[in-house]
């Protein structure tokens, strides 16, 4: 079972000299039965949800679970048992709709009371795409891989499932959620529009690593003869290239696409983070921490910048402005950071942290 486990990155090595950084005001915290496996905050900052899997150590709670908690004040506002656990979820910007696939081939829609607004079989990881008002479900490693992604309405009825000749290996949306980026096996990458019609295809050497889509661009990772390559696509043509270092994994851009990130992690390479200028994709600055961290998970963009922890005996948590000053910081020196998730317009941050804990932030 993939545990969807995040955490981690970097220690700052060739960034310039922030200013005294601000903090963020603990809220609350919670305990949850369990190990928490996946995690997501609505945008308006006002719901909370966990999943939970039992503790493999004995835990007292030996079910599979989903839980929604009030971001306000971590009060549980419902739980559910689950026969299976949670592959993924995803939660509308307002709370009032969460879409839940789980391990048994389920996907699952919730209300903000945690009724079940109706089930369909599906082995997939939703994305809700609220300014289009569809669920796309994304067909991973261990779905179907003739088929790319399906698209639900939020009635549950399935309007189209988008064929492919070969394996799936990323998939994502735009921040404004009005286009998805596919990159497939052999290195052919897609971008569709807003009625889920190929905008363009476009070819990159060797195999897909990661992508990310903004404002009509794809940044592609991926890995060629001599090595691996870092690609910026406009229009179906390439218009940046770069020779990254070793140890990325991980590819996202800014919501204007103006910046690309490369987050990685290894126990050779260390902990990473680094952003590059778009088009261009000259390497602006970075962040590096030699020793690689247990945990690790891509970096949150935002318009401000981006939103990364980092693995240091202990675990922090950097809001990093687009020149890759720290805005602000969260310390948690005695605890191993198990997710994040972060509401800009309401400013808070919400962690799982190891011994099932969940605490949420306000930022200054």
């Amino acid at each position: 079972m993939r545990l969807f486990v995040l955490a981690v990155i970097l220690a700052s090595s060739s960034c310039a000299s922030a200013p005294p950084l601000a903090g963020g005001k603990k809220a609350w915290e919670r305990r949850v039965g369990g190990v928490i496996s996946d995690l997501a905050l609505s945008a308006d900052g006002m719901a909370t949800l966990v999943a939970t899997v039992p503790d493999p150590d004995g835990g007292r709670d030996s079910r599979f679970a989903l839980a929604r908690l009030d971001a306000r004040d971590g009060r549980e506002v419902w739980r559910k048992e689950l026969r299976a656990p949670v592959r993924s979820l995803a939660v509308s910007s307002d709370g009032s709709l969460a879409a839940v696939a789980t391990y048994d081939d389920r996907l699952n829609a919730l209300d903000s009371a945690g009724r079940e607004l109706w089930s369909a079989e599906a082995t997939c990881r939703p994305l809700l795409l609220e300014s289009l008002g569809r669920i796309v479900c994304y067909h991973d490693d261990d779905a179907d891989p003739a088929v790319a992604f399906d698209v639900f309405t939020p009635q549950g009825s399935k309007e189209l499932s988008f064929p492919v000749s070969s394996d799936v290996l990323a998939l994502k949306a735009s921040g404004d959620q009005r286009s998805l980026a596919v990159g497939l096996v052999g290195g052919e990458v897609l971008l569709f529009d807003s009625s889920f019609h190929v905008s363009w295809r476009a070819k990159v050497e060797g195999e897909i690593l990661d992508l990310a889509t903004a404002n009509g661009r794809v940044a592609v990772l991926h890995r060629a003869k001599k090595g691996l390559r870092l690609a910026l696509l406009e229009g179906g043509r390439a218009v940046g290239r770069s020779e990254p270092r070793e140890g990325a994994t991980t590819v996202e851009l800014s919501p204007a696409g103006e910046v690309v990130y490369l987050h990685g992690n290894s126990a050779s390479s260390g902990q990473y983070l680094a952003a590059f200028e778009a088009p261009g994709l000259r390497e602006a600055w970075s962040r590096h921490e030699r020793a690689g961290a247990e945990l690790t998970s891509a970096p949150i963009t935002i318009p401000e910048g981006v939103v990364a922890g980092f693995e240091r005996g202990g675990s922090e948590v950097l809001g990093l402005d687009l020149g890759g000053h720290a805005l602000w910081r969260v310390p948690l020196p005695q605890a191993y950071l198990y997710g994040l998730a972060y509401a800009s317009r309401a400013r808070l941050l919400v962690l799982a942290t190891d011994a099932s804990v969940v605490a949420a932030y306000r930022i200054r």
